[in-house]
């Protein structure tokens, strides 16, 4: 069945009825309360034949729920949060019913969940007894539409999907039928605008299609002045401030990256591409709190080890100091599928919806302003090479995620957020826009390349040093001098973004490149004892971005860093050992998540009212 066969204008389904029900306030099922909305004002006899024929939402809903009897959790947990998101549909019934359906909603979102992988088995619910007659009487009925097996739906979701265009396209036609009475009786032109101005089409394609007409310059630069208007550009902390000030170009609030923005992050094998991550993503998330986005989310997709293993090593699990931020974080394993990607992305947009509707807040205040993937090269779609998924994958996140545009990311995924969820994509999100953090592998190299030896024929000094270049750091170290390095001995070789496995699609459009780099990333020990400071250090502690490709900011070369391990001595990490130094000396000051070495160094944000959309 596909979208042009659902049911248009006059060829409603079967499970419609040409009369309001009948029965009197005492008959009602649901203790009293009729379960239907008032219908609309009376038609004159010259109009009785275009009356509108009425959904039966409960049935409906009772056939569809039943069709998952014997399916897995999953399916039934997705068609649950399918139904409580289609707030029209729900609203077809009164206050009493509704809530009686909200909690039959609940009940069968809990026993989806629990059951987890396993079938569900609708006869026996183990939550059912602690409800009220009301949703123990609708359980009864869709299990006894479930053992009768008769005339169910083979997919709940086009089912589902049915209802709600159905009754979009009851409502609109009932609105279109009094707005033609109301034009009949010569009602004011002006007032019959403004009142019907908000009919709500048909969940049809044409429609959404309208919405990307050509518009000329100055309506764009209208939608552009409007969603700019009085309010700064949104850029999000690393917690590294040295890094920060280096991507942020004069008159923007200091900060790493924009939504919309596209950073490849890259690095060989030892140099810490996890460890800088742990920093990173964390630091987003508090900087967006800081920014009055108390909501909001930063994502990481990755496609190694367990969520739970990441969510410790950021130290955001109960008890650990960044625990406060897990509401903020999303952390999916999506293994290596594109599918899975997009997947994960229209599930926080549901929930994003759901809180919305709940709160009265815009949707924005619920969305994801980041997204992390580690590591872009791994994502692929069976029977494609790695030249060909790359390429996808990039198209994927450059024109769809960062864009945030929901037929891009349809069209480099092969799913819908409408196929997937059974709901049209959300409005209010015209001008929203996600940062994109994309971790990449380096091709493979001759080991014997990798590492610096003088005598070596072959070897080139160059390949080891840092470029000269007149843009110096921001911050200097205690002697005045700069930050460089002598190149010693069995130092890694260092690399630009011809070195960078894949496609050329991501490298081209990316905001910016950058090449972590450890001048010692194997056999570095630890120092024996403690060092001066009376904390425990690496042996060798040289580390440094480099900065392959700017479009913003002070156009450095590259960023001094230290890796070492941190105060407690039980992990390494990349540390801003310059902005740390510069703090000390009074330069600035941090908000105060910083704490100690190595904590994130975020700046200052104004206050901004949880109740405003922030637009960039």
């Amino acid at each position: 069945m596909t979208h042009d066969d659902w049911p248009q204008g006059d060829d409603l389904p079967i499970w419609e009825r040409e009369e309001e029900p009948q029965g009197t306030f005492e008959d009602s099922e649901y203790g009293g309360q009729h379960q239907y909305e008032e219908p609309p004002p009376p038609l004159d006899e010259a109009d009785e034949q275009e009356k509108v024929r009425r959904v039966d939402v409960p049935q409906t809903l009772r056939r569809t729920l039943a069709a998952c009897h014997g399916r897995s959790g999953a399916e039934l947990a997705e068609l649950v949060k399918q139904i409580n998101a289609a707030t029209p549909v729900l609203e077809r019934m009164e206050e009493d019913a509704r809530l009686t359906w909200r909690s039959v909603l609940e009940l069968l979102l809990d026993t989806a969940t629990a059951t987890r992988g396993a079938s569900v088995d609708l006869s026996d619910l183990p939550l059912k007894s602690l409800y009220d007659v009301h949703v123990r009487r609708e359980l009864d009925k869709i299990n006894a539409i479930a053992q009768a097996g008769e005339n169910l739906p083979s997919d709940p979701s086009l089912e589902f999907f049915a209802l709600r265009e159905a009754v979009q396209r009851e409502r609109a036609k009932g609105a279109a039928i009094r707005y033609a009475k109301a034009i009949d009786s010569k009602s004011d032109v002006g007032e019959l605008v403004k009142k019907f101005s908000s009919i709500e089409p048909p969940t049809t394609r044409k429609a959404a299609v309208r919405e990307r007409a050509a518009k000329s310059v100055a309506q764009l630069a209208s939608e552009h002045y409007r969603a700019h208007s009085g309010l700064q550009k949104l850029r999000l902390s690393s917690g590294y401030r040295t890094l920060d000030i280096a991507f942020t170009a004069d008159g923007e609030p200091i900060g790493f990256i924009a939504p919309g923005e596209g950073f490849v992050v890259a690095g060989p094998t030892g140099t810490g591409k996890s460890s800088w991550t742990y920093g990173v993503v964390p630091s987003m998330a508090q900087d967006l709190i800081n920014w009055g986005k108390r909501h909001a989310k930063i994502m990481f997709l990755h496609t190694e080890e367990e969520s739970i293993d990441k969510a410790r090593a950021m130290m955001v699990l109960p008890g650990q100091p960044l625990a406060h931020l897990a509401e903020n974080m999303i952390m999916v394993n999506v293994g290596t599928s594109r599918k899975l990607v997009a997947m994960a992305i229209y599930d926080v947009v549901l929930d994003a919806a759901i809180q919305s509707r709940e709160t009265g807040l815009p949707i924005t205040e619920f969305l994801p302003y980041a997204l992390v993937l580690d590591y872009i090269q791994s994502i692929s779609e069976q029977g494609e090479t790695e030249v060909v998924s790359t390429a996808t994958t990039a198209e994927f996140l450059l024109r769809g995620v960062q864009a945030w545009n929901p037929e891009e990311m349809a069209k480099f995924s092969g799913i819908s957020y409408r196929e997937y969820t059974g709901s049209p994509w959300p409005e209010a999100m015209d001008h929203h826009r996600v940062a994109g953090i994309y971790m990449a592998q380096l091709v493979k190299q001759d080991d014997k390349s990798l590492l610096f030896r003088p005598d070596a024929r072959d070897c080139s000094i160059a390949d080891f040093a840092l470029e000269d270049t007149d843009a110096t750091p921001t911050w200097k170290d205690s002697t005045g001098s700069g930050w460089s390095w002598e190149v010693k001995e069995g130092d890694l070789r260092l690399f630009k973004q011809n070195a960078i496995r894949g496609s050329g699609v991501i490298l081209q459009n990316a905001t910016a490149i950058i090449v972590l780099h450890r001048s010692r990333a194997y056999n570095n020990p630890r120092q024996a004892g403690l060092g001066a400071d009376g904390r425990p250090h690496l042996v060798d502690t040289r580390a440094r971005l480099l900065l392959d490709k700017t479009r913003t900011g002070s156009k450095l070369k590259f960023i001094p860093m230290s890796f070492d391990l941190d105060p407690d001595g039980m992990r390494a990490r990349y540390i801003d050992v310059a902005a740390e130094e510069a703090m000390t000396r009074g330069m600035f000051e941090a908000d105060e998540i910083f704490a100690r070495s190595g904590d994130p160094i975020l700046p200052k944000r104004p206050v901004v009212s949880p109740l405003t959309r922030v637009r960039y």
